[in-house]
């Protein structure tokens, strides 16, 4: 089969070196995944002879995120360069497709920033905390969703802890 059209593959070909493709859910397992590229030389001449590729299970990301048993309807979620979730703190909502890329807090965070930001979420005002990840090749994004219920404060204990385990 022909692979060229596919994220990782331009990616390995721009960039000549590893990259993390986009999510997407696998057509054998049906889970979220992303799929890791590594580019493949001739010792003879140095040329580019294959593209190594595997599909990373987005499951272990979940299981962390969903340790650490968030309250009050909080919600930590990893999202990809396009918005589309990678893992999930919500049980519920680890298994829909969702994209977070209409959010700001995500354009910020994708562009480099990190802060805090009040936004509608499902209808409801809500502060998207977010921060950027630099995901090899990729800029990922951590948002900590939270009601905005004029008392709320950032959770920063939790959105540390989470910051450290994706890097």
């Amino acid at each position: 089969s022909n692979f060229a059209f596919r994220d990782y593959y331009k990616g390995v070909i721009t960039n000549n070196d590893t990259f993390l493709g986009n999510v997407i859910v696998s057509a054998s397992s049906g889970k979220n995944q992303a799929v890791m590229a590594v580019p493949i030389y001739s010792e003879v001449n140095g040329s580019l002879t294959g593209i190594w590729a595997g599909g990373l299970d987005m499951s272990e990301f979940n299981k962390s995120l969903q340790s650490l048993n968030l309250t009050n309807n909080e919600r930590i979620v990893y999202v990809d360069n396009l918005g589309k979730v990678v893992a999930d703190s919500d049980i519920q909502s680890s298994n829909r497709n969702e994209s977070f890329a209409n959010l700001q807090g995500f354009k910020n965070a994708i562009n480099g920033k990190s802060g805090t930001v009040k936004e509608i979420v499902n209808g409801t005002e809500m502060l998207v905390s977010y921060y950027p990840v630099k995901a090899l090749s990729n800029n990922w994004a951590v948002l900590l969703i939270q009601p905005n219920n004029g008392n709320s404060v950032v959770s920063s204990s939790n959105y540390a802890i989470t910051n450290n385990s994706i890097m």
